[in-house]
């Protein structure tokens, strides 16, 4: 299992920030799933499930504020999320616990990644009851990723969250107590 620090870094690496000269249009980032998957599997047990190929970020409404709460404690990182230019991004990552958990046919075959990864992340081949056992069944993060202007260091900055399903914090306990598992932070899971 890759650490949380690991994992913010290969996440960052697939994010693509908008080129625009318009100011507005600069907070604007996607993020291929297909990169991700691809990057992900060379470092980790964990896949994508973005429901669609290439997830665009977008200026979130105030719908979202439940969400962004859960991940953003702070005043100044909620006003900042709610300024009208920062743009965020969510999906889903499970882990397959190093192939260990699969999926089969109903006729008992095993589904490549391939397969897999095209019934989570292409909208028309979207497949519910792939969604709903792993949802039941995996250890899941659901990720925030957060573009915003930090004026201090003119530039850019992306902020990554995660949080845990009950099947991944029940596994990272289980690497950790076997010592196979450090998340690369002293704070507490982002």
């Amino acid at each position: 299992m890759i650490d949380f620090k690991d994992l913010k870094q290969t996440i960052q690496k697939a994010c693509k920030s908008e080129q625009s000269t318009d100011i507005n249009e600069r907070f604007k980032f996607s993020i291929n799933t297909y990169k991700l998957e691809k990057i992900l599997n060379q470092k980790s047990d964990l896949h994508v499930i973005g429901f669609k190929e290439e997830i665009v970020s977008h200026i979130p409404t105030i719908e979202e504020l439940q969400l962004i709460t859960e991940y953003a404690h702070k005043k100044d990182e909620i006003e900042t999320i709610y300024d009208g230019f920062t743009q965020v991004i969510t999906f889903l990552l499970y882990c397959d616990k190093n192939g260990e958990l699969g999926f089969a046919n109903e006729d008992g075959s095993a589904i490549d990644n391939k397969e897999i990864f095209d019934q989570l992340n292409k909208p028309e081949l979207i497949n519910k009851d792939l969604l709903t056992g792993i949802s039941i069944n995996y250890p899941i993060y659901r990720t925030l990723i957060i573009r915003r202007f930090n004026k201090r260091k003119d530039k850019f900055e992306y902020s990554i969250y995660f949080r845990s399903n009950y099947n991944m914090i029940t596994y990272i306990k289980s690497l950790k107590e076997n010592g196979q598992f450090s998340s690369g932070e002293e704070s507490e899971e982002e």
